[in-house]
């Protein structure tokens, strides 16, 4: 390499790098103004303090009566109580938690899902020791609505292959 290429490569490098720090804070700088504006208008609709938090790819959203995220997470919930069966009969394509003192609950958004789903979970509830309060099928559509404990489980079927399966814990008894 030239002596002027060298001297071309560090200047561009000395440049490039303020650049890419500068970046780096516009985009926190931006996050943190949308947390603000985020908090402003929870505080305004509950008259409460809020506290949001959008790093990680989420949302986060904590208050005196509880905290909730939104995740773009695509993997089965890690958080889930023991004993929810795995739904394995199709894709998880987003994931809500919701949580205050008394109850926590998971909203799990399933694409893609297998011909038969709506069975093959209900037999994998049954096999994992649920009570299966409510079925309802309609075509590749329906609902699955059980109980174990102090567990909930319900999941709609949708007629165009997705699904939201909801997870509560401390229901009534």
């Amino acid at each position: 390499m030239s002596k002027k290429t060298s001297l071309t490569a560090a200047a561009l490098s000395l440049l490039l790098i303020p650049c890419l720090i500068g970046l780096s804070a516009c985009k926190k700088a931006s996050e943190n103004l949308a947390e603000r504006r985020l908090e402003n208008a929870i505080e305004k609709a509950t008259g409460g303090k809020a506290q949001v938090d959008l790093s990680g790819g989420g949302i986060k959203v904590k208050t005196a009566e509880g905290e909730s995220s939104l995740s773009t997470s695509t993997e089965w919930p890690k958080d889930l109580p023991e004993g929810v069966p795995l739904f394995t009969f199709g894709k998880v394509q987003g994931v809500t938690r919701v949580a205050d003192a008394a109850k926590t609950g998971w909203n799990i958004i399933l694409g893609e899902l297998e011909t038969g789903a709506i069975e093959k979970y209900t037999e994998a509830l049954k096999a994992a020791g649920w009570t299966i309060g409510q079925t309802m099928s309609m075509g590749e559509g329906g609902l699955i609505q059980a109980t174990k404990d102090k567990l909930g489980v319900m999941v709609m079927f949708n007629q165009d292959k997705t699904a939201s399966l909801t997870v509560t814990n401390n229901i009534e008894q």
